[in-house]
């Protein structure tokens, strides 16, 4: 997440704002799925990139990201996002499948760190009782580490099968036996 977020003030400092976005909004998603005090900082540096560019541009960046809205404008008084504006459990699997996606066929110089952010979301998940969830980040980190995803397969929850299935079509593989397809 900090290299995520490292990345988008790079690409802020070189007033490359629709690049920025990703990396930041990213970064603020896993820090505040982890419950992180560095959500803040994520948040902040999200208000400037929208400032900078204005609500439509940095909405168009979110989506052509394939990323959701995010909870930006509500906010404590300590200027951190509470925890009842974390994302959703969808909003969850749909980070961790478009990032696990990005890191096996765009980005593999991220393997390591995104290895040890799914460890710390499984944990995470476990932790409240999110059971398949947590089965889920680490089936994706023994795909990311170089599993093969058939012999994973069989192994993936139910509730996550479509999931898993849109992960496969990101990476050109066959779908799931018995999955419906993602509306």
């Amino acid at each position: 997440a900090s290299s995520l977020h490292q990345l988008g003030r790079l690409f802020e400092e070189a007033k490359a704002y629709e690049q920025a976005v990703p990396h930041a909004a990213q970064s603020f998603m896993i820090l505040s799925q982890l419950g992180s005090p560095n959500a803040a900082i994520a948040r902040s540096t999200l208000l400037r990139l929208r400032s900078a560019m204005g609500q439509a541009a940095f909405d168009a960046a979110l989506a052509t990201a394939g990323l959701p809205a995010l909870p930006l404008d509500t906010a404590d008084d300590a200027g951190a996002a509470s925890a009842d504006d974390g994302m959703t459990v969808a909003q969850a699997i749909e980070l961790v499948v478009l990032t696990s996606a990005a890191v096996l066929t765009s980005a593999p110089e991220h393997q390591a760190e995104w290895l040890e952010t799914l460890q710390q979301w499984q944990a995470g998940a476990q932790a409240q009782g999110l059971d398949e969830f947590a089965t889920f980040c680490g089936l994706l980190r023994e795909l990311v580490a170089g599993a093969d995803a058939a012999g994973l397969a069989a192994r993936v929850p139910e509730p996550m099968r479509a999931a898993w299935e849109e992960l496969l079509g990101r990476l050109g593989g066959a779908a799931l036996p018995g999955a419906t397809p993602a509306a």
